[in-house]
């Protein structure tokens, strides 16, 4: 059986599957009957099995964890009435997230420690501002919906910069009784490409592409997406509630070969003190 020869849509070294794990301990105060605050800091646990055609690296795997992006946000409710409410979000994404990870990887150095991939690391290295708008139209029957963006600022240590990200989103939700209420939602998400790039994920010795996996290419990043979610709002007494949240891709179009997204699960556990 002959070797497919290299083009710049294949590549030595393949991701085959890619979980990522975040839990997010979130803080909110009411400072108003308009205006909230939150802060939110992520520890996220990832990792990526590969193949590839590098002798002693058929099948790896790399790891990383860690703190993430922490995030401020700002929440003002800024007209309320029968029909329904309408707000807005504003705030601020810090780099305390690495961008500076490193695995063994089939690049060969000293120690076996090389820089990994974007999808990888735990942060922008950037500062980012999230913005968001939403209507809510309450009651037996709950309607949502909610334009919402985040946009990256300037370049990190590693001469690059995410892409923007952009997302429309709706959701339906109803009484099934006093304490369960199902819901049902669309997600729109469009992600740019990566600005820049990290030269040191580059080999520039391979032939006609000097990436060895899709995933250290920052073109091939980003696309549209259309998600569906199905989830369960169960309040557990009078100021804890429990969402369990599950998606699935409808529509995908990528920028590049990207690893296949199966489904998406969300847990939260939030109060009011």
């Amino acid at each position: 059986m002959g070797v497919e020869p290299r083009t710049a849509q294949n590549f030595p070294v393949v991701p085959t599957v890619i979980t990522q794990k975040a839990t997010v301990f979130s803080l909110g105060y009411k400072l108003s009957s308009q205006w909230q605050g939150s802060i939110s800091v992520p520890y996220i646990n990832q990792e990526t099995d590969h193949i590839s055609s590098v002798p002693s690296y058929s099948n790896f795997k790399i790891k990383t964890s860690g703190i993430g992006d922490v995030t401020a946000v700002g929440l003002y409710s800024w007209y309320s009435s029968n029909e329904g409410v309408w707000g807005f979000s504003f705030g601020v994404s810090l780099p305390t997230g690495s961008i500076d990870e490193e695995g063994d990887t089939p690049r060969p150095t000293e120690d076996d420690k090389e820089p990994l991939p974007y999808t990888m690391q735990l942060g922008s290295g950037t500062y980012d501002f999230p913005f968001a708008i939403n209507y809510q139209y309450g009651g037996a029957h709950d309607i949502s919906v909610g334009l919402s963006a985040r946009i990256r600022t300037g370049t990190n240590d590693r001469d690059y910069r995410l892409g923007n990200n952009y997302g429309l989103n709706g959701r339906y939700q109803f009484d099934l009784s006093p304490r369960l209420q199902p819901f049902i939602g669309v997600d729109f998400e469009y992600s740019e490409k990566i600005h820049g790039q990290d030269d040191s994920l580059i080999i520039l010795g391979l032939p006609v592409s000097p990436y060895p996996a899709s995933i250290t290419n920052p073109k091939l990043f980003g696309g549209k997406k259309i998600h569906l979610k199905l989830g369960l709002l169960w309040r557990l007494a009078k100021d804890y509630r429990l969402t369990v949240e599950i998606g699935a891709p409808l529509y995908k179009k990528l920028n590049g070969p990207q690893p296949k997204e199966n489904w998406q699960t969300t847990i939260n556990i939030s109060s009011v003190l």
